[in-house]
């Protein structure tokens, strides 16, 4: 990955690298290294005190501003803030993605608004705080990829099972596609505020085998396929989890 944006472009050279992804995988790889764990979440704790972060606390964050965290320099270091109206998993995501960003803060100290480069990166960095590849892969290996194996790999790492499925996704080796679905409208129809919202993909994620290379967005679900009956049928399930679970 060629770096654009100046803040990334000084990042890579006060390393001396090119590639931005690689630089960035490396050095939190690294940082994962000071206090690896062989089970339960990363200590982000301890990993963000290695990179001068003092306090991450939960506070409301005002939607208009469309951040999930905020790293807030104080006292030669930084805290940071993650937004409390968020899922615990999600939050402890972005405490990790404001740890990333102090490696470009460190290279490019003056910005008010990092760039969706910079923020791209960072999400590949926080995966590697959260979600260690090595370890991962370990968790992985032997079991068949599922969305069972998804669920367990959620919970261990302490991610949603969004970032658990996509970073899976990542380090399988067989052809394999999460597909994400929702009740959605297109741009198009948001825009205009026309039509009603139908089940749609809204992301998804393959394997670096996986055959088929076209787009799937907003690709609309039908209702007799697996996705769609399994939509349909969520609130039963929902209901049958809540007897068992009253049991």
């Amino acid at each position: 990955m060629t770096a654009k944006d100046p803040a990334v472009v000084k990042f890579c050279e006060v390393h001396g690298e090119t590639d931005a992804e690689a630089l960035i995988v490396r050095l939190c790889r690294e940082l994962v290294d000071e206090c690896s764990t062989e089970q339960g979440p990363s200590p982000l704790n301890v990993l963000g005190s290695v990179r001068s972060v003092r306090d991450c606390r939960s506070e409301h964050i005002a939607i208009g501003t469309g951040c999930s965290g905020l790293l807030v320099p104080k006292n030669g270091g930084y805290e940071v803030v993650v937004n409390a109206d968020e899922p615990e998993e999600r939050q402890w995501f972005s405490f990790a993605h404001e740890i990333v960003h102090t490696f470009f803060r460190e290279a490019y100290p003056n910005i008010a608004q990092p760039s969706p480069e910079e923020e791209y990166l960072c999400d590949v960095g926080a995966a590697e705080l959260t979600m260690p590849l090595e370890r991962f892969r370990k968790e992985m290996e032997g079991q068949a990829l599922t969305l069972g194996l998804i669920d367990e790999l959620h919970e261990e790492f302490r991610v949603s099972f969004e970032a658990a499925g996509r970073r899976a996704l990542h380090a399988a080796d067989e052809a394999a596609c999460l597909f994400i679905a929702a009740l959605a409208r297109t741009k198009d129809q948001d825009l205009k505020n026309v039509g009603d919202p139908i089940l749609r993909l809204v992301s998804w994620k393959a394997s670096q085998t996986w055959p088929d290379e076209r787009s799937y967005k907003n690709m609309p679900i039908d209702d007799d396929c697996i996705i769609g009956e399994s939509f349909s049928n969520l609130d039963c399930i929902f209901r049958r989890l809540l007897y068992a679970r009253s049991d």
